[in-house]
């Protein structure tokens, strides 16, 4: 029995690190412990201190940051691989032994492409079981993790986004200057919804698999400004997943007033892009059960007025190798839904990037909500505020910060 488990322990390290970095993904940074190579057609490319990334062979970067010749000596993980490019069938594997169907779906008034397809993976299941993280950055369940628990702070700042850097001495091991953001994927597509697109239970979109190309999808709304003042609903997403769906590799319009909702007991989004977040970006909602977990895999937000996560349902959210930029929160656990879900709402944010942030996750102390964090970065932004909930809609009075300044934390 002992060699069949250290036999099923050596073919899930080899699993885990089959794959490497997906388009446009997170392949370096200071102290990142994912993979440090790109898929066929992509090179890891130093973008700043924190964070190197998967670009696309022949593009070139719009900016560079003022520290990439004095720091890529302290990336040399990252960038003095020639292009470790591995000759990848990660663009296969997403459809390997799957049957792709058209969908009945022909809601489009820019039709762009005429059959709108998904792959449904019999596969896949998002259960406690699996990796934290479906792709190309791995955690166990079972990994022992070195994180301290702070106390709160009631003198901390507000959430507003931080303009310079904290000058305490405690610096986070993880902490850099980033002041230059990182590439998002350029639309070579758009196509518009006239209302949302359901993926349902179990299936797979695959936007970059369908189009062969990065295509931009929304539901053509304009005029809404900020979105401070702007809330829609379930009606107004662009895509709805239900139960155990994925998405993956599209970009998320600016032309839409709600984006993704995962409606049901988990989904998994993974390398997806917001290029202009309007009140959520994800919206998590309509589950009761505790062990509901939801992946936010890759991928990056920003401009988000509000918050890039909400979470209205019971159960966990992953979040990994994700980067934000310039929004309010990356995560809130609701803070005056009805529910009230006590004890049953948790997040795990895991090699994080964050730039004019205001906080990275939000929680109610007095429901027993809690925030891990690994390895992240917020670039002097707050890292976990605290509120008292309440089930009656009223705005939830902040109670405190916890976690200045660390990079490893939980928060509760």
């Amino acid at each position: 029995m002992r060699l069949i488990n250290i036999i099923g322990l050596i073919s899930f390290i080899k699993l885990a690190y089959a794959e490497c970095g997906t388009a446009n993904a997170q392949c370096g940074g200071l102290n990142f412990t994912g993979d440090d190579c790109c898929i066929s057609g992509y090179t890891c490319k130093y973008i700043n201190e924190s964070y190197s990334q998967c670009i696309e062979d022949g593009n070139t970067l719009n900016s560079t940051s003022s520290n990439e010749t004095t720091k890529k000596t302290s990336t040399k993980k990252t960038t003095s691989k020639k292009s470790t490019t591995k000759k990848s069938t990660t663009k296969k594997s997403t459809t390997k032994k799957s049957t792709t169907k058209k969908s009945t779906t022909k809601k489009t008034t820019k039709t762009t492409t005429s059959n709108t397809k998904t792959t449904k993976t019999k596969s896949y299941s998002p259960l406690s079981s699996q990796p934290y993280c479906l792709s190309n950055h791995y955690l166990s369940p079972s990994s022992s993790l070195s994180i301290s628990t702070s106390s709160s702070d009631s003198s901390s700042s507000s959430e507003s986004p931080s303009s310079s850097q904290s000058t305490s001495s405690s610096k986070p091991s993880s902490s850099s200057s980033l002041t230059t953001d990182v590439v998002f994927p350029t639309a070579k597509k758009t196509i518009i919804f006239n209302e949302p697109y359901v993926i349902k239970a179990g299936e797979v979109f695959d936007g970059l698999a369908v189009n062969g190309v990065w295509t931009s999808y929304g539901r053509g709304v304009t005029g809404h400004g900020d979105c401070k003042n702007v809330e829609g609903g379930s009606k107004d997403a662009v895509f709805r997943l239900e139960s155990g769906a994925t998405l993956k590799n599209v970009i998320i319009g600016a032309d839409s007033i709600e984006h993704v909702h995962c409606i049901g007991d988990g989904c998994t989004v993974e390398n997806v892009w917001w290029d202009d977040v309007c009140e959520d970006a994800l919206t998590l909602k309509g589950s009761t059960n505790k062990n509901a977990k939801f992946y936010l895999i890759g991928g990056g937000a920003r401009d988000g007025s509000d918050k890039i996560v909400q979470h209205n349902s019971a159960g966990t959210v992953y979040i990994k190798g994700f980067y934000c930029s310039n929004s309010g929160k990356l995560y809130r656990a609701c803070g005056n839904c009805k529910s009230g879900y006590q004890d049953i709402r948790h997040v795990i944010i895991e090699d994080v990037t964050t730039l004019n942030v205001g906080v990275l996750a939000g929680i109610n102390t007095n429901y027993g909500d809690t925030a891990t964090f690994i390895n992240v970065n917020a670039n002097g932004g707050n890292v976990c505020n605290t509120y008292t909930g309440n089930n009656n809609g009223k705005e939830p009075p902040k109670t405190g910060s916890q976690c200045k300044n660390q990079s490893n934390c939980v928060c509760k």
